[in-house]
């Protein structure tokens, strides 16, 4: 009988997800052994008996079991499963990080084709950081590549959709484990339809903490879907001089988003205030309303703001304010702002409003031209 492959357990994703919910402490590679254990030979037998020891975390004893396995049938199809768990079992016992890494490494050298070479350089990566100032282990660790694991991604966002307590805490788990910012902000996304309390604030102290502007992002962007317990957060992160402009932008547009009490007012106090990229951002999310009372704020703005970039943004957005009132707006401006570069945008704004009111608003500015000339 041929050993199974990854394929026979692809074929059933649910007894997949299953067993992973009953063994979230052991690295993703655990849920495969059970595909594999379907040989009757010698060696399928003893992998059989050092998994079930796995599973009992029975570590002392698996590992004397893997390695008599690894001893006695270095050919078969199980010497690289056994192996790696030979690896892990010395890992969970605590041996010497420097003993645990060799093992890893002489695994990834002898088995190139092992299906536990992800989780074996994982296991690398995480006993570097331990070794660090020890020795070359980073370096031999930076030879292997850190690459995204698509298919321990897949399972991630599977366990993010089945959403209960176990689930995250896997999902959590995996992202402590990885440095690389762009594999932890896309397990950060995952975190976004688990509206549990600890994946909420695992969310807000990655914004709060992480070093990685893009993983704060990410969170930001997953907690906003938290709408029940966003806003707050939100308007916190929002005020906070000490995040980045950018953060704050984004807590504004989510903010806005979920149309939180006091947003009309919070808008205008921006785009008069003294965050340049604040307050472009509320000029941005009043136009998108694109109703009365935005276009009211932004006209009675243009008045009040000496900032020429913020003034030229509040009429290039008129534009996409339809109505009559905008296009009459746009005119004034047209003719008699100070400013010759607000003057000139107030005419291509009018110029792509193609409305009737924007075309009579033009001819008037037209024979405006004409008479001073």
């Amino acid at each position: 009988m041929m050993k199974a492959t990854r394929t026979t357990l692809q074929q059933t994703p649910m007894a997949w997800l299953q067993s992973l919910a009953l063994a979230l402490a052991l690295p993703l590679a655990v849920i495969q052994g059970e595909a594999k254990a379907q040989n009757n030979d010698a060696a399928a037998k003893a992998y059989q008996q050092g998994y079930n020891l796995i599973l009992d975390r029975n570590w002392k004893d698996a590992l004397s079991t893997f390695t008599a396995l690894v001893k006695d049938h270095p050919s078969s199809d199980w010497a690289d499963d056994a192996d790696f768990w030979r690896c892990y079992s010395n890992d969970q016992l605590d041996q010497a990080p420097a003993s645990v890494f060799a093992c890893y490494e002489d695994h990834l050298a002898t088995y190139r084709r092992s299906e536990w070479s992800d989780d074996a350089k994982r296991a690398l990566v995480r006993l570097s950081r331990q070794l660090e100032g020890k020795g070359d282990y980073a370096q031999r660790v930076r030879r292997y590549g850190q690459k995204d694991d698509d298919r321990m991604l897949q399972v991630l966002v599977a366990l993010g959709e089945i959403g209960d307590q176990r689930s995250l805490e896997a999902i959590i788990e995996h992202l402590d484990a990885t440095d690389d910012e762009h594999l932890r902000a896309r397990i950060t996304d995952v975190l976004e339809d688990i509206e549990l309390p600890a994946a909420t604030a695992k969310l807000e102290s990655l914004i709060d903490t992480d070093p990685s502007e893009k993983v704060q992002r990410q969170a930001l962007h997953a907690l906003s879907h938290h709408e029940s317990v966003a806003a707050p957060i939100l308007m916190r992160i929002l005020g906070d001089d000490s995040k980045t402009s950018r953060l704050r932008a984004d807590a504004l547009e989510y903010l806005s988003d979920l149309d939180a009490p006091g947003m009309m007012d919070l808008l205008q106090e921006l785009v008069g205030g003294g965050n340049d990229v604040l307050a472009m951002e509320a000029i941005d999310e009043l136009s998108d309303r694109g109703d009365r009372q935005s276009f009211n704020i932004l006209r009675s703005m243009l008045g009040q703001v000496p900032h020429q970039k913020r003034r030229l943004a509040i009429v290039y957005e008129m534009e996409d304010f339809g109505f009559d009132e905008a296009a009459t707006a746009l005119l004034d401006i047209a003719k008699d702002d100070p400013d010759p570069r607000v003057r000139e945008a107030a005419t291509h704004s009018l110029s792509d409003m193609d409305t009737p009111a924007a075309r009579e608003a033009l001819i008037q500015l037209l024979q405006n031209l004409n008479r001073q000339r």
